[in-house]
């Protein structure tokens, strides 16, 4: 609300009681005490460094510093709701300002947290020392923040808080840690009226701000939290403006917690509403007022007050007063539709005042114009809006003018058409006074007549083109125009279409037509004779006919085109004569029907059928109308140019066919040769030749009608005939063949002994299985059976023999003739090995040399460097990771390790070299847990009698419940810690080479000191509670009673604990719950005890 001014008291929160001292264990920064699942990666807009929590999801921000940016590092900062990071889909919510994410940033003048919704803490150190820091705004709109930490704002000496807000903490802050604001002494005024949950507040943590500062609260449990803990006052009071528009549009207005001030110096004013708070339709707003009716207490818009109430509401309402305005009625005159130009209006109407409200009856109309009809008042010159019937509500602007406009409605008439004797539908046409419009296009239809124009008579005196322009045709309202359609007969000719007639249809040879007959003409309703029709070879005419075939005999009404052409065909028809069909010497096939007599046309060509009469080893070739076969043909055209009858007759001729040679192999590459197909015909023997064919590895065996030798079997150069009877087939013959066949035997090769294996039968193209190594079988000593060869001492390069591996199965054709003998040749290879060396650690040591399984030198292992793996030493190589395998010796030899051997692997890069795989073994270090009791800032602990000191412990052990647990008069015992002051615990795993040291840490006990008011009271309560340190000096830190907490008739003197024969305690150190109570003697006593 403008022109508001509120004054805001700052919140004091209570000293945190419990102390936890671990032996100077430091703090640490975010980024080394939390798992992250982002850490320390720049926001997408540059503007960020952001880190989010593992767990609990919490986004941490840092500005950036590798540049200036304003409102970011520099100027008016603004923290934002979201960041987004790249790889991160969806923004992500901000929920903490780092430690010391501003510390010692001098370009920062205010911080803006309207923004910061999601917000919930403000660590530690976060704008320490921002000297230029002058202005927190919108903090309050942080509704999550529950915590400010240690020394968030120290330093920051230009932060101030004005009557114009003040330091606004928001509702749900919890807790502000120490020193949080210490230095920043411009702070005057704090707001916590909505922190209703503010629990602690650390020590100095409104240090040397303001002495007057005011601070307001909600209640006075937070006034207790605060009271003692900020300079100045507390103060409970404030309250709430209600504004009420009094039928205004908007109900309710509030202007929350406005302070009541008991401090003269710093008033609680505020400033009232402006007049555009509410507005109210057809209203001006006047004054505010304690009442409805505007009889109670009267305030102007924008008003200074303050202390209106001290706490609740304080209610005011909105006064109004009516508008006035003035109605002006407007002729509106329409324009002409030739002229543009207003036509003229008659009459004159005076204007009307009215009050916003209140209404008064619409004026009679006063005006008049020829053609036109009244129609109303509007408020718009076109009269678009809804008609205004009375004088009510026109406007709720005060002075204001409304002009209301008439509307006028021109008179219509009708447009007919008649069809004056033609046929159809027109549609009427409505004409309004004042347009004009275009005659339409005649859609009447008058057959053998054309349209010539409308007139208004029946007779056509006057005649009105289509399209012409007619206007103002009546005067009377609801007349009807009537326009007749006027008809004048067509003309049209006739053209007679010389005939296009074929000879020879398929062929496309004309036939000649006698010359062109000439054209007629003729009226629609005239009749003529038509002329005689052409003449031609073959064709006879029938009469005239249309295009559509209908039969014409004379010109009348033969079109309703105007000047049209009419064409007339000549009927000319082709003879007609009859032919049968001969089989000569055929047979008619089995399921065809004879052939009947056909009936042919002139200039026809008829393909004539050959296929229903047979003859075995005989095709019909085609017809003949002699017997003999002389003028074969197979297509009729023009056999007789008169009407009769004419003999076709059958012509038969011998088939042909080929006999072809098939080599019946599946992979032509394999064969050489060829054998040439042989002609046939039919009823004439002949050789078929000798088989062309060769194929490797096979012999030929003869020819077969089935390639599988299942059909007819026929020799080499043969004599046959009529192996088929379909002309034009090939009949084709598959050549038989069989597989070479031959031995493969076997020799143990050089240099071996024992027995080769059996000889395999083979045939041409198919596998055999090569023998497996049988060492007892045959063996050469060193070697193993490499592969088997036909070359003795194995193959060579470019000797073209091939290696067969033992066990494999052969694909190779050892022979390509008939009872061949093949020998395959056993070639040995030599086998070595090598050691490879695993440490277990990310060292590593190079694979041995290979040596050969033989070797009787053997290989000398190396040891593995105990800096390999700390805290460990190491104790040799052995077969299994585990060091359940054979331990191997300083030097390793294969004759004394063939099982180690065997039970290696085959090298990757080489199959005759096996990898024997050694394990490094490693035994772990221990060291010494020496115990100091020794704790620096502490008395030293004490253990009980024989207590061990010195522990010893194996490297990477956990050792913490192996510790003893001393003890420390006043202290709780938390645990151990290392000299570089790390606390162990029953997770600690620590892995040291050396002896250590540890010492305790401690935590100091606290005790309750009760104070018993012997009768009287503080705040209300009968005694009061208050927390010590052990051993702590209770001294002059104590309650005093009050004038108004006293006992009647009695002085309050002091406090005792227990007193001693002198009446008095000199002074009491609390190592337990203790209970004080105090001394009330009459009022002539002067002897006060003191306590400490």
């Amino acid at each position: 609300m403008a022109k508001k001014l509120k004054i805001w008291l700052m919140i004091a929160c209570a000293l945190l009681l419990t102390v936890l001292v671990v032996s100077n264990v430091p703090m640490k920064s975010d980024a080394a005490t939390i798992e992250y699942t982002i850490k320390d990666q720049v926001s997408t807009d540059g503007n960020w460094r952001v880190w989010v929590q593992k767990g609990d999801g919490k986004c941490i921000i840092h500005p950036v510093t590798t540049k200036t940016i304003d409102k970011v590092n520099s100027g008016a900062v603004v923290i934002p709701a979201t960041v987004s990071v790249k790889g991160v889909k969806k923004p992500i919510e901000v929920t903490t300002i780092g430690n010391g994410a501003y510390k010692g940033n001098t370009k920062i003048t205010s911080v803006n947290f309207k923004n910061a919704v999601n917000l919930t803490a403000i660590r530690d150190n976060a704008f320490y020392g921002c000297t230029n820091l002058k202005r927190v705004y919108y903090l309050n709109y942080a509704t999550k923040l529950t915590a400010i930490g240690a020394k968030a704002f120290q330093g920051d000496k230009l932060l101030e808080s004005t009557t114009t807000g003040g330091l606004v903490l928001p509702a749900g802050l919890t807790k502000i840690g120490d020193n949080a604001f210490n230095g920043c002494v411009k702070i005057a005024v704090v707001n916590a009226v909505r922190t209703t949950k503010l629990s602690s507040i650390g020590t100095d943590a409104f240090k040397g701000i303001k002495s007057n500062c005011i601070t307001y609260v909600p209640n006075t449990s937070i006034k207790t939290v605060v009271t003692g803990k900020i300079p100045g006052s507390v103060i409970v009071y404030y309250y709430d403006i209600i504004y009420n528009s009094n039928d205004g549009q908007n109900k309710k207005e509030t202007d929350s917690e406005i302070t009541y001030q008991t401090n003269p110096e710093i008033p609680g004013i505020t400033y009232l509403a402006s007049a555009g708070l509410f507005t109210r339709t057809g209203y001006t707003f006047q004054k505010w007022n304690t009442k409805a009716d505007g009889k109670g207490t009267s305030y102007v818009a924008d008003q200074e007050v303050y202390n209106l109430t001290k706490n609740g509401q304080f209610k005011l309402y909105a006064i109004w007063k009516a508008n006035t305005y003035t109605v002006q009625f407007e002729k509106n005159a329409p324009k002409g539709f030739d002229t543009l130009k207003e036509l003229d209006v008659s009459g004159t109407m005076n204007n009307v005042g009215c009050t916003y409200g209140t209404a008064k009856a619409m004026p009679a109309n006063a005006y008049s114009i020829k053609g036109f009809s009244f129609g109303g008042w509007y408020k718009d010159a076109k009269c678009t809006s809804d008609p205004v019937t009375s004088l009510s509500n026109l406007t709720p602007v005060n002075g204001g003018v409304v002009k209301l406009y008439a509307k006028w409605i021109p008179i219509t008439y009708t447009i007919r058409y008649d069809a004056n004797g033609g046929r159809g539908v027109m549609g009427d046409r409505t004409m309004t006074y004042n347009s004009s419009v275009n005659l339409s296009t005649c859609y009447f239809q008058n057959e053998g007549y054309k349209f010539a124009g409308w007139s208004t008579d029946n007779t056509g005196k006057t005649l009105y083109k289509a399209g012409t322009a007619v206007s103002n045709m009546t005067e009377t309202n609801g007349a009807t125009i009537t326009f007749y359609a006027i008809w004048k007969p067509i003309s049209y000719s006739v053209v007679f279409v010389r005939p296009d007639l074929y000879e020879d249809e398929e062929q496309g040879i004309k036939a000649s037509v006698s010359e062109q007959i000439d054209r007629l003409y003729a009226d629609y309703d005239e009749s003529k004779l038509l002329p005689d029709g052409y003449s031609c070879k073959g064709y006879t005419f029938n009469g005239w006919m249309t295009k559509t075939g209908r039969k014409v005999d004379r010109a009348y009404e033969l079109t309703t085109e105007d000047n049209g052409e009419i064409y007339l065909y000549a009927d000319m028809q082709p003879v007609e004569y009859t032919v049968k069909f001969d089989s000569n010497g055929g047979t008619l096939k089995e399921g065809a029907d004879e052939y009947e007599p056909v009936k042919m046309k002139y200039s026809k060509t008829y393909t004539i059928d050959c296929g229903r009469y047979e003859r075995t080893g005989y095709k019909l070739t085609g017809w003949s109308t002699e017997k003999d076969g002389t003028g074969q043909f197979t297509k009729a055209v023009n056999l007789m140019d008169t009407a009769g009858e004419v003999t076709l007759y059958a012509k038969w001729t011998p088939i042909t066919y080929t006999i072809t040679f098939d080599a019946n192999v599946e992979d032509g590459e394999d064969v050489d040769g060829y054998t040439d197909p042989v002609r046939m015909t039919y009823d004439k023997p002949s050789k078929i030749g000798m088989c062309g064919f060769e194929y490797k590895g096979h012999v030929f065996t003869g020819w077969n009608t089935e390639p599988d030798g299942s059909g007819m079997a026929i020799t080499d150069n043969q004599v046959v005939e009529n192996l088929s009877a379909t002309d034009k087939s090939v009949f084709k013959l598959y050549a038989q063949w069989r597989l070479i066949k031959y031995t493969v035997k076997f020799d143990i090769g050089i240099g071996a002994t024992g027995t080769a294996p059996d000889s395999i039968e083979c045939e041409y193209g198919k596998s055999f299985v090569a023998p497996e190594y049988d060492s007892d079988a045959m063996n050469r000593p060193g070697y193993r059976l490499d592969y088997w060869c036909t070359n003795i001492n194995g193959v060579e390069e470019g000797d073209g023999n091939s290696a067969i591996e033992p066990g494999q199965s052969c694909d190779i054709i050892l022979a390509d003739e008939d009872g061949a003998e093949v020998i395959l040749y056993a070639v040995w290879r030599s086998e070595s090995f090598k050691l490879r060396y695993v440490t277990g650690t990310d060292e590593q040591i190079k694979d041995s040399n290979k040596i050969s399984t033989n070797s009787s030198r053997g290989i000398i292992t190396p040891g593995a460097d105990s800096s390999y793996k700390e805290g460990y030493e190491f104790a040799g190589w052995n077969t299994k990771e585990d060091g359940t395998g054979t331990q191997i010796d300083d030097r390793f030899m294969p004759l004394n390790s063939k099982e180690v051997i065997r039970g290696g692997t085959i090298d990757e890069e080489d199959d005759y070299t096996i990898v024997v795989t050694l394990y490094a073994q490693w035994t772990p270090n221990t060291y010494e847990i020496v115990i100091n009791l020794r704790s620096p800032g502490y008395g030293n602990g004490s253990l009980g009698a024989n207590t061990q000191m010195t522990y010893t412990v194996v490297f990477g052990e956990k050792f913490a419940s192996k510790l003893p647990t001393p003890t420390l008069k006043g202290y709780d015992f938390l645990g151990w810690a290392t000299s570089d002051n790390k606390l162990i615990t029953s997770d600690s795993e620590y892995k040291y080479t050396d002896d250590i040291e540890v010492h305790p840490v401690w935590k100091i006990k606290q005790f309750a000191v009760v104070f018993d008011c012997s009768g009287a009271s503080i705040s209300g309560k009968n005694t009061y509670t208050k927390i010590y340190n052990y051993n702590e000096k209770i001294g002059n830190i104590v309650p005093v009673l009050t004038t108004a907490q006293k006992n009647a008739n009695k002085k309050f003197v002091g406090w005792y604990y227990v007193k001693n024969v002198n009446g008095r305690q000199e002074k009491k150190y609390i190592t337990k719950n203790s209970k004080v109570t105090f001394d009330m003697y009459p009022e002539s006593w002067t002897h006060i005890y003191e306590l400490g």
